[in-house]
């Protein structure tokens, strides 16, 4: 773990990046520096170009509000080739002789009812390890990305008795490719989906989906199979995974995608049963289109169409129940794969929630809608 602080003890008195922000006058109030300064350090071991339109969408979720962007551009622009040249300051530093432990200093600093509230956190190394731990503790909690339960957590809306860290188990994070089927490890990010060069050529619709979920950010840490255990109603992948007819491998069994979703937030998993990967069988073609809420980018609704040599499998996700399948919808393209083969068929608004964002009926006439693009988008695919 290191923080912006941590960078001024390593390199005093200032990292270069702090340095550039100073420079450029990038710091403003400084609430947002320190989230800004560790994105650049970041960015200087990837692959962003030091150019501002490359920088922006590398800072994609990263939010400055007083309207301090041109001066952070312009100072990550200047220092990434500096931070690129010296790897010894572009390398995130590890707490050493006389350097201030970070996990330490914040352990200390909770006051008793903070350490009384947190939950205990563990970091195993084998599935074998992390199914004892659950097992012996019936209130932990499995720990893949974060970015749905740690929210979760701060908000009060759970209380885990533990928390159990899946990072560590190498043999969830692979992609393994064959003639038939790909298989994505329960703990590989979604970033490493979108940017596979085999995911991208034979699974393209995977790769588009998984570049389209939340910023950059959220992409490096947030795992597939974190999304499909919590089944959030507006994400991306469960519709991915039902119209794909994937099967969930379980550290029990494997599930077929009809039988795995049931609900809001609630999927057949048992308790102490985890997500080892997710196998989506080879398909002629297939297309996911959604209308995004602009912050967030969660699905205000989703859609998902794969094509197979004898049939085609429709998913919604955004809905608010849940992901599901559109029967009718597959029927009518089965029969006649063209966007015309459509007219007439309207989602049932009953189906559908309302919320600030959009009514039920919204939400079922996107449906139509975005359907309709895949269906168009997809037409002369395997012939």
């Amino acid at each position: 773990m290191c923080s912006s602080d941590l960078l001024a003890e390593m390199h005093g008195p200032l990292h270069p990046i702090q340095q550039a922000f100073s420079r450029h006058h990038a710091l403003q109030c400084g609430f947002c520096t320190p989230g800004f300064v560790m994105r650049t350090l970041a960015m200087g071991n990837e692959s962003v170009p030091a150019e501002p339109a490359s920088v922006r969408e590398a800072l994609a979720g990263n939010l400055c509000r007083c309207t301090g962007y041109e001066g952070i551009v312009a100072a990550i622009c200047e220092v990434l080739p500096v931070l690129r040249q010296a790897p010894s300051i572009s390398t995130v530093p590890r707490p050493g002789a006389g350097a201030v432990d970070p996990v330490a200093r914040a352990v200390s600093a909770a006051t008793p009812a903070d350490a009384a509230r947190a939950p205990a956190y563990l970091r195993v190394s084998t599935l074998e390890e992390a199914c004892r731990v659950l097992g012996e503790q019936p209130e932990a909690r499995p720990l893949a990305g974060g970015q749905s339960l740690l929210p979760t957590l701060r908000l009060g809306l759970a209380a885990p008795s533990h928390l159990i860290d899946l990072q560590g188990i190498a043999g969830l994070q692979t992609i393994e490719i064959d003639a038939e089927r790909l298989l994505i490890g329960a703990m590989v990010p979604h970033a490493r989906v979108a940017g596979d060069p085999r995911v991208r050529e034979r699974w393209p619709m995977l790769a588009a989906l998984a570049r389209g979920i939340a910023d950059e950010q959220v992409r490096s840490v947030g795992t597939l199979g974190g999304a499909i255990a919590n089944n959030d109603p507006a994400a991306c992948w469960p519709a991915g995974v039902l119209a794909s007819a994937a099967s969930i491998h379980t550290t029990r069994r494997r599930i077929a995608a009809d039988d795995f979703f049931n609900g809001l937030f609630t999927t057949a998993l048992e308790p102490g049963e985890l997500i080892t990967g997710v196998a989506f069988p080879r398909a002629i073609a297939g297309c996911y289109l959604k209308f995004e809420q602009p912050a967030s980018r969660f699905a205000l609704l989703g859609v998902a169409l794969v094509k197979f040599a004898d049939h085609v499998r429709v998913a919604i996700t955004g809905l608010g129940g849940g992901v599901m399948r559109w029967s009718q919808a597959e029927s009518r393209l089965d029969g006649r794969f063209d966007p015309a083969a459509l007219d007439g068929l309207l989602l049932d608004p009953a189906l559908a929630s309302a919320d600030l964002h959009a009514p039920a009926e919204y939400r079922a006439h996107l449906a139509g809608v975005l359907l309709r693009r895949a269906v168009k988008r997809l037409q002369g695919a395997g012939r």
